[in-house]
């Protein structure tokens, strides 16, 4: 039988249970400790476990940075940085290494040095020239905050009807809209989210550790992020080794330049004494473009067979074909095997491929920090007349 005290604490558990949500609020938001203002950094010991055993001592912490530093009353987000130091083989005049993913959507160091040999291979190596610095991305992964969301994917395309650009084009804007919407909506302020803030970031994460000069690592867009920090701050880079360059004006790739890269892997497999049996005649690039406009005339339907039970018809036409003209088994190292292959006929794997873009119309877009990132430093006038006039 339950005596009174009991009954007492019974109802209040059932009590606070019942208005969990209040208890909640009036107890979440009660600290007293003030948020960190920008230019702090929080860093602590991180152990990275070795492939042979034993661990490295490393450093990992946060930068709290302005989100915008063109406002004076931003919001302060957090970007994770990593430190590792030098061996003893180093000198330690080096400047430090600062390593700039590509993307944008850098996850972050944890999964890769995690993995059984993740450290070894992507950070030891550089130790024996200086120390290794790894800043995070503003928005993405586990910097914060990490500026996620999971929209509805758009429901797909007949693949026995033309495709539909258009449509493709407007879900496209729709789904960047809800995201827009989404963040804006949260009082996440987006136009802080740009290749000048991220360098800003760089130049606060040195500041803060130290450094009076450094060297840029960066590929793809790292190199856009490192020639922003070059342009901005020349004073603080020692030197750069840059890849997969991505130029101030470049972030919107030319037709013309992309398609010459086909031409020099066009002329190498011509060249090849494996394949000039099989090329056809007038060579690769001629025959993808022949292909187009014979299909513009006269498009076709591919049944693939999936067994007794089903059927798919995929149309194919010229704007598929100008879809497939990248390639559609392997890149570009598959290239010529794949133009040699529809200039015999064979259309199999390649409406494989038509049908598999039926399935998914757009691209979907999943972190807002990427698109802003990625898509805000635009393009010049002249760079953008360039690009629209090119055939």
């Amino acid at each position: 039988m339950l005596n009174i005290r009991t009954c007492l604490r019974f109802l209040l558990v059932i009590s606070c249970v019942a208005s969990v949500t209040t208890c909640f609020a009036q107890s979440f938001h009660s600290a007293i400790v003030k948020s960190p203002a920008a230019g702090t950094m929080f860093i602590y010991p991180e152990r990275i476990p070795l492939k042979a055993g034993g661990l490295f001592a490393a450093e990992r912490g946060l930068m709290f940075v302005p989100l915008n530093r063109s406002n004076p009353a931003s919001d302060v987000i957090a970007v994770e940085v990593y430190r590792f130091p030098r061996s003893d083989n180093a000198n330690p005049e080096t400047p430090p290494i600062f390593i700039l993913n590509g993307g944008p959507g850098f996850p972050g160091l944890e999964r890769g040095l995690a993995r059984r040999g993740g450290f070894e291979q992507q950070i030891q190596p550089y130790l024996d020239i200086s120390d290794v610095v790894v800043v995070g991305q503003r928005g993405i992964g586990s910097s914060k905050p990490d500026t996620k969301i999971q929209l509805k994917s758009p429901d797909p395309q007949p693949a026995d009807q033309p495709y539909d650009d258009t449509i493709a084009v407007v879900e496209f804007r729709e789904a960047l809209s809800q995201e827009r919407k989404f963040w804006i909506d949260r009082g996440v302020d987006l136009t802080g989210f740009n290749v000048l803030e991220a360098a800003a970031d760089v130049h606060d994460v040195r500041q803060a550790l130290g450094y009076k000069k450094i060297t840029i690592l960066g590929g793809s867009f790292g190199s856009h992020w490192g020639m922003a920090i070059m342009r901005r701050y020349p004073e603080i880079v020692e030197r750069a080794v840059l890849n997969g360059m991505e130029g101030p004006d470049h972030t919107w790739d030319h037709p013309g330049w992309f398609w010459n890269v086909y031409k020099r892997v066009a002329e190498d497999a011509e060249s090849s004494d494996s394949l000039k049996e099989l090329i056809p005649e007038g060579g690769l690039v001629a025959t993808i473009e022949a292909l187009a406009t014979q299909v513009d005339q006269e498009p076709f339907i591919v049944t693939l067979d999936e067994g007794s039970s089903s059927e798919k018809k995929v149309l194919i036409d010229g704007r598929a074909i100008r879809y497939l003209a990248r390639g559609y088994s392997g890149g570009l190292r598959a290239w010529p095997a794949d133009v040699i292959t529809m200039s015999n006929g064979d259309f199999e794997k390649a409406a494989r491929r038509v049908y598999m873009r039926s399935r998914s119309r757009g691209r979907q877009t999943s972190t807002a920090s990427f698109w802003m990132l990625d898509s805000g430093s635009g393009i010049t006038a002249k760079r953008r007349g360039e690009f629209e006039s090119d055939a």
